[in-house]
């Protein structure tokens, strides 16, 4: 399932829409990988009714410190959406309990904006060396990888790992995203409607 948008207010739509389908398709603990606090608030406020509705508990990590909090949370229930950004993407601890979706709803590549990017922009310029291929792509998998590190324990063998992020397929490092997906993780990127059809899909 890919969501690709050039609105905010619509890629956040897209993004809680295809989270809503995911869960009524297994249920359980969803965790959801974010890459900012701005899009998690957003998607926070349009999941509220169908959690209300489905009797879903909606948690998010709004700021660093929650982490503690929200993770005993979320161990402590059955049916419950977790947004998380921050520290859940270095590792997040289930405390055993299995998670039955992972959801990623963009590569978590550093914001070229940021003040301390731009800095790192302008040293590897003058290095003559390529910040997106030497600094921005490294960075992106070895996030990436840490996120997904969970799922390469034998409790979780069971999870849907969902990436919506368009450029995880199509873009030229592809492969190289799906190098650092667990051996026997069961990853699903097809338009949602033929994911049903065909059931569990292997291959990215």
């Amino acid at each position: 399932m890919a969501v690709n948008s050039s609105s905010s207010q619509q890629y956040h739509a897209q993004i809680a829409s295809c989270i809503e389908q995911i869960y009524e398709r297994k249920g359980g603990r969803m965790l959801v990988l974010m890459h900012s606090v701005e899009a998690l608030l957003a998607v926070e406020s349009l999941l509220e009714e169908f959690c209300y509705a489905h009797q879903v508990d909606l948690l998010a990590q709004k700021r660093p410190q929650m982490g503690r909090r929200i993770q005993r949370h979320f161990q402590e229930r059955n049916d419950a959406i977790l947004l998380g950004v921050y520290s859940f993407w270095e590792g997040f601890d289930s405390g055993g309990q299995s998670i039955d979706s992972l959801v990623i709803t963009k590569l978590p590549f550093p914001n070229p904006v940021s003040t301390a990017q731009q800095i790192i922009q302008l040293e590897m310029k003058e290095q003559e060396r390529s910040y997106f291929g030497h600094y921005a792509m490294r960075m992106m998998l070895l996030q990436l990888y840490q996120g997904l590190g969970r799922f390469s324990r034998p409790h979780q063998k069971s999870a849907e790992i969902w990436l919506l992020d368009v450029r995880a397929t199509i873009s030229k490092y592809a492969m190289k995203v799906k190098s650092v997906f667990p051996e026997n993780a069961t990853v699903i990127e097809k338009p949602f409607k033929k994911c049903l059809n065909v059931g569990k899909n292997k291959n990215m």
